[in-house]
């Protein structure tokens, strides 16, 4: 990191916290990140966004704490189970006609998607909750270790946690953009 910035093994949300990744909800996005959550409610979103009728979500849990990815639709796992304390990494991709999530190098998450239409939500993903249409909904309480976000396999985000040291702030520099970025929610990482 540049000078300027302590380098963190990772940064942790209690909830209320999240990140706007700046990078438009739309097909052709993929993710991937190291994760552990530290708690399980039935609807957490780690990074996606939603308008009324349209969903994109790279990490999502949802119903009974289940994997699954939103491309228009859910899309859930049927028998992976998220366990509270255990370190993921995740890879989610949403292009056209083949959408799919898998962590820690295993199997996919029930069935691999087709969907051919073409999804462009307008608004921009969030990381550690979702946009929902403009409001932040189904905030995680989880440590990231590190989130890599592209749009058509171009990298657009390499996030690293860190503190920033002027101020003490904790969030995620992205290598990819050479910015900080630190919380939009309430309260505080850490």
């Amino acid at each position: 990191l540049p000078a300027g910035y302590t380098e963190v093994e990772y940064i942790q949300s209690i909830g209320g916290q999240y990140i706007n990744t700046g990078v438009n909800a739309q097909s052709g996005v993929s993710s991937e990140m190291t994760l552990e959550y530290t708690a399980l409610p039935t609807d957490l979103c780690m990074l996606g966004a939603r308008t009324l009728n349209d969903r994109i979500y790279l990490v999502h849990s949802y119903p009974m704490n289940r994997w699954c990815y939103g491309y228009g639709s859910y899309y859930s796992g049927t028998q992976t189970v998220l366990v509270e304390g255990v370190k993921y990494t995740v890879k989610s991709k949403l292009p056209i006609g083949s959408q799919d999530i898998l962590a820690n190098s295993g199997a996919s998450f029930g069935t691999v998607g087709t969907d051919t239409t073409e999804y462009n939500l307008g608004i921009p993903m969030y990381l550690f909750a979702m946009n929902n249409a403009g409001s932040m909904r189904s905030s995680s309480k989880a440590k990231l270790y590190e989130c890599k976000i592209y749009l058509d396999d171009v990298l657009q985000r390499h996030y690293i946690p860190c503190i920033q040291d002027s101020n003490a702030e904790v969030g995620l520099y992205d290598l990819a953009s050479n910015t900080f970025f630190g919380n939009d929610g309430t309260g505080v990482f850490t």
